[in-house]
């Protein structure tokens, strides 16, 4: 879960499922700025002898959007004052009547590495049936082609 996905990128499975947002235990921080946005802090304390606390977890801050309600920023603490990592969203685009996010970075707080994930086109409309994500159906993948996507 806290080992990157491919070599060289500093996302891990934990970055990409964010288990945090559905843990019960939190506080509430107040409001900051994130970049231009303004956003509502909680401090996400992981179940006790969860995975994340086995791995040195103190807790994941979290900023949801004001206007939105969208995720703006997490980071990682190791410890009450120690920011192990941050995942920020650096940019939303609207497309189609829709906010999509179009940058994300993901920061090493310790090492000052860092991964930038850019969306450089959106595929939006497409409707998957809901055993497209059951492991266990062989049903095969929907064909798409690149005439939806709004490249920008």
């Amino acid at each position: 879960m806290f080992e990157p996905i491919f070599e060289g990128v500093l996302c891990t499975p934990f970055d990409i499922q964010m288990p945090f947002i559905f843990w019960n235990r939190y506080s509430y921080e107040g409001p900051s700025r994130v970049l231009s946005r303004i956003g509502h802090n909680f401090l996400m304390f992981p179940p006790a002898d969860s995975l994340a606390e086995r791995n040195g977890m103190y807790a994941v801050r979290i900023a949801i959007d004001d206007t939105y309600y969208a995720l703006l920023r997490a980071e990682v603490l190791q410890d009450a004052d120690q920011v192990r990592s941050r995942f920020t969203v650096r940019g939303i685009k609207k497309i189609q009547e829709n906010y999509i996010v179009k940058e994300i970075e993901i920061k090493n707080m310790i090492t000052k590495d860092a991964t930038t994930f850019k969306v450089n086109a959106a595929y939006l409309g497409f409707k998957f049936a809901d055993s497209t994500f059951d492991p266990s159906d062989p049903a095969e993948l929907p064909e798409t082609t690149a005439i939806p996507f709004e490249v920008f």
